[in-house]
């Protein structure tokens, strides 16, 4: 069975209704995808850590300095997008104040990246937003959380083969459009699925990993599209 009759089998099994013309971006089975740098890829999760980092403004949170340093010293603002280079230029304080509900869809875009550099648990289109014992293995204790951690980090990273991130990143294509029309107000996700809360978690992680897919392909100009 190939990738997408196995992806669209899973789907249905899970309750996702998926357009029936999609086009197959692989076509020949034997031909390996090409997955952006390795390097470009851990710089991209260091750079959404540190700015999650900087719009965390509780009690335990990494002191001011210590972010930073994590960001200049491994020059995570080449891998920030504009607005989010706009936020984290801001005061801890009006980072937090104006920003914060965007560290949830960090985590999001973080786990994607850090499972195809070696992040043990598999992305998942039924789970909802990155939270508890998931959301602190993977931000608090698999991420880094200041330079020393961050080069440690990128020298142990080994990417995951490429034919596996081009799997999942389908198996999340076709969740997605499924996701698209239920927003649009058709039956098409799960019974207990929230299209907006849920689908915008299988966005933002999808937008990783379609990402990781696109060599030379800017965050902001990744095609998403359905």
């Amino acid at each position: 069975m190939n990738t997408r009759r196995r992806n669209l089998r899973t789907l249905a099994d899970l309750g996702f209704r998926v357009a029936d013309n999609l086009p197959v971006r692989r076509l020949d089975e034997d031909e390996l995808p090409e997955l952006r740098p390795q390097a470009e890829i851990v710089g991209r999760v260091l750079a959404l850590k540190a700015f999650w980092l900087w719009v965390d403004i509780h009690p335990n949170a990494e002191s001011e300095s210590t972010v930073r340093e994590m960001i200049e010293s491994s020059q995570l603002r080449m891998q920030l997008t504009q607005s989010e280079l706009e936020i984290i230029d801001l005061s801890r304080a009006e980072a937090f104040a104006e920003h914060g509900h965007l560290m949830g869809w960090k985590n999001e875009n973080c786990w994607p990246l850090a499972w195809v550099l070696g992040f043990p648990e598999i992305p998942s289109v039924t789970v909802g937003q990155v939270s508890g014992i998931l959301g602190r293995r993977l931000m608090l204790e698999w991420l880094p959380n200041n330079s020393v951690e961050s080069r440690q980090f990128a020298a142990s990273c080994r990417l995951r083969a490429s034919g596996q991130v081009h799997d999942l990143d389908d198996l999340f294509y076709c969740a997605h459009n499924a996701v698209r029309s239920a927003q649009l107000g058709e039956d098409t996700v799960p019974d207990d699925f929230d299209p907006l809360a849920d689908g915008g978690c299988i966005h933002e992680r999808r937008h990783s990993l379609t990402w990781m897919l696109s060599p030379g392909v800017s965050w902001d100009d990744t095609d998403l599209s359905t």
